[in-house]
């Protein structure tokens, strides 16, 4: 399917249109695009570029994620939070963001 291409594109526009359409109704298996989140230390998770379609895909399609992935995305949303090299108020508000959703 196109949708999931776009998911492993390097092109920031391709992978936000990839989450997007993710969004709809059953365009792209959950796991493809979890396992996109979680690739590369889940560098995708953290892009400010991505925080509105990763959000919305949460919000869109969470209920779909495998029982066998949900706990790594949790924990890359606990966990990895502590390496990106920003300020601690900006890492609490995203973790409280995606656990939020």
């Amino acid at each position: 399917m196109l949708a999931a291409q776009w998911l492993e594109e390097e092109e920031i526009y391709f992978k936000r249109l990839g989450l997007f359409a993710a969004s709809l109704d059953d365009a792209v298996d959950a796991k493809v695009w979890v396992l996109c989140l979680l690739k590369n230390s889940a560098d995708n998770l953290w892009d400010a570029h991505l925080q509105r379609e990763i959000l919305r895909l949460f919000v869109k399609q969470g209920k779909n994620i495998p029982k066998d992935l949900v706990d790594d995305l949790v924990s890359m949303i606990l966990g990895r939070a502590k390496d990106v090299d920003v300020k601690q108020e900006w890492v609490d508000h995203k973790k409280w963001l995606y656990c939020r959703t």
